[in-house]
């Protein structure tokens, strides 16, 4: 660690040392008594998200994200500065731009999108994303958490079938009509 309160975590009122677990009454963290064997610290929310697949499409940027990867080079020989003054004058440029001129920005967007769409489908069906479920399930269950949620005996959770990217696009069958409860009289 770069700093001894970046080895601090605060629980409530009370300051906890990383690698002992403890309440910091008086130590420092390079001189945690009995570090070895004090229970491990639970991780931040931070570190328990889920592990992403590297192998998978990266997701589109909005039409925001591409005006500014457009014009940022020339608003930073503008106004050279810091990038919190930067991003203020990209900010206030995109407010500034007319629905037409929004409009170049959206459809390049809306290719992304289409690209990111056609590149997760064909993610999908190479068997790419199963073999990582499958070797983060194992990974899982190697240490010994459990599963969030109920097990609902592999029925979906296991299946290596690709999955479907929406109903919308045709590949999932319409949803069946809802029958009508009117009782025979």
């Amino acid at each position: 660690f770069a700093s001894a309160s970046a080895m601090v975590v605060r629980l409530g009122a009370k300051l906890l040392c990383r690698k002992c677990g403890r309440p910091r009454k008086g130590h420092t963290p390079g001189q945690c008594p009995g570090a070895e064997a004090a229970p491990s610290v639970p991780k931040s929310r931070h570190d328990r998200q889920k592990e992403k697949d590297p192998a998978a499409p990266k997701p589109p940027t909005s039409a925001y994200f591409v005006f500014v990867g457009e014009n940022r080079a020339t608003v930073q020989a503008e106004l050279g500065g810091r990038q919190k003054e930067l991003y203020e004058e990209l900010g206030r440029r995109w407010q500034a731009q007319s629905e037409a001129d929004r409009g170049t920005y959206k459809a390049k967007f809306q290719k992304n999108v289409d690209k990111y769409e056609a590149e997760l489908l064909e993610y999908r069906h190479s068997g790419a994303e199963a073999a990582f479920l499958r070797k983060r399930k194992a990974a899982k269950e190697a240490a010994g958490t459990a599963a969030a949620g109920p097990s609902s005996g592999g029925a979906a959770s296991s299946s290596s079938a690709p999955r479907p990217l929406a109903a919308d696009s045709g590949l999932l069958p319409p949803p069946p009509a809802k029958k009508s409860r009117v009782a025979a009289v």
